[in-house]
């Protein structure tokens, strides 16, 4: 925990600019705000906090942003919002913090859960045992898809939500691959990503997947022809 100083007065750019740096960490109250205090680290940081009575009448914490990022005033309005949120709603700000962190990380883990290549992850392991009347596939078929994904797909798709990979984005890519890999690379790219998206319409029948590759056959088809 943080040292205290004695009481300042009401904090002000030149009161902070003249608090010396200590071997240990201390903070200092603003007589002008309940509960604000400025902390000096040791390392000349310094940053703001207020402190609020939590559950049981413990006294809780809330960091409101670096010194001089963050003025006097701005801190003060902080701090009285913090406090009369407490005092209205009963609210913990410390509570609500880390509810927020962990709401925006399985946001964060439910959009990674959405792109193709968390996608192409599953239909890979899928593949090994069959899904949906597909008979499981040899290792040797599965290991030339992945090399196959690995270098002409992954680069371009693998970070991107699948629902938004377009028909149109795929004929670009393979059509690319067919001028730079040939027929053989572009043919077998096109029939791993097909193979994806229909894993992808099993899997979640409700999924917002491009039309078009629950009918992939005829653009396979066309495709084809002009790369054979």
């Amino acid at each position: 925990m943080p040292m205290f100083s004695p009481s300042a007065d009401r904090l002000t750019k030149t009161a902070i600019a003249n608090l010396s740096t200590e071997a240990k960490r201390y903070r200092v109250r603003d007589s002008g705000c309940a509960g604000l205090y400025l902390v000096v680290e040791p390392t000349g940081r310094k940053h703001w906090i207020v402190r609020y009575p939590g559950e049981r009448g413990v006294q809780r914490e809330k960091g409101l942003g670096v010194y001089p990022s963050v003025l006097p005033d701005q801190a003060r309005a902080q701090a009285i919002a913090v406090r009369g949120a407490v005092a209205r709603e009963g609210a913990d700000p410390r509570k609500e913090e880390r509810a927020a962190r962990r709401e925006a990380q399985r946001a964060v883990e439910c959009a990674e859960d959405q792109t193709f290549r968390a996608l192409s992850a599953l239909y890979f392991t899928a593949s090994e045992t069959g899904w949906h009347g597909h008979k499981p596939k040899a290792a040797s078929t599965l290991d030339k898809e992945r090399q196959n994904w690995a270098k002409h797909l992954e680069p371009y798709f693998g970070p991107r939500p699948y629902a938004e990979i377009k028909r149109g984005d795929v004929i670009a890519r393979i059509e690319k691959i067919g001028a730079t890999s040939g027929p053989g690379a572009a043919n077998t790219a096109l029939e791993v990503v097909r193979q994806i998206f229909t894993y992808a319409e099993f899997r979640a029948p409700a999924a917002k997947v491009d039309a078009g590759f629950a009918f992939a056959g005829a653009l396979t088809l066309s495709l084809r022809n002009q790369l054979s």
